[in-house]
């Protein structure tokens, strides 16, 4: 289902609640406008029913899941010592980047470190940039082949080197990552939900 189709997905007066899982790598704000009228009521139809909305930056459990890992190992490892790099790669035809995994995978490192990451990630590096800024999360992005998706976070200290991965090796690990999610959803109150819910690791 296309973003633009969600506010038709159900017609008013008809009963019943709609549950929607969205996987929304590459989608940016304007795709949360389009899907926020569908979880009020219409000023026409107060007793409308409303929506549970799954929204997924990362449909795979395994790298959901361990953000959470992601969380406490930039918390343990302090910004003076350690610097954060998140590095991706997938096949030729992906057309958005960093990917989505990669940014929830940095917005873990960031909740870890208390810090914003719109204002702290370095996106690109080239020519003379200088030296690497302190408490940043860098992001590095490789294109080719088929590669289903490997994303892997970097905490390089002096001396040390701390590597937190996952590796896709079948794309049905997203379906089973949205089943999941359908099945979790339909005794949950309305709302906007990710998989760390599904999961059970939301905070």
């Amino acid at each position: 289902m296309q973003v633009q189709h969600i506010g038709h997905a159900e017609q008013p007066g008809q009963p019943g609640d709609l549950e929607l899982a969205i996987r929304a790598a590459g989608a940016g704000q304007v795709d949360v406008h389009h899907i926020e009228p569908a979880h009020g009521p219409e000023p026409d139809h107060p007793q409308q029913e409303t929506a549970q909305i799954e929204r997924r930056q990362c449909d795979m459990a395994g790298a959901a899941g361990g953000a959470e890992a992601h969380v406490q190992a930039a918390a343990a490892l302090p910004a003076s010592d350690w610097d954060i790099e998140v590095l991706e790669m997938h096949h030729k035809h992906k057309v958005d980047a960093p990917s989505g995994t990669a940014l929830l995978l940095g917005e873990a490192a960031a909740e870890g470190r208390g810090i914003d990451l719109a204002s702290h990630s370095v996106r690109s590096r080239d020519g003379h940039t200088g030296a690497r800024p302190t408490g940043t999360i860098g992001f590095a992005t490789l294109r080719g082949g088929s590669v289903i998706g490997e994303h892997s976070v970097i905490l390089a200290g002096e001396g040390e080197l701390v590597t937190l991965s996952h590796s896709a090796g079948d794309r049905t690990i997203f379906a089973r990552g949205a089943l999941r999610a359908a099945l979790w959803a339909p005794d949950k109150k309305p709302g906007h939900y990710s998989m760390l819910d599904v999961l059970g690791l939301s905070r």
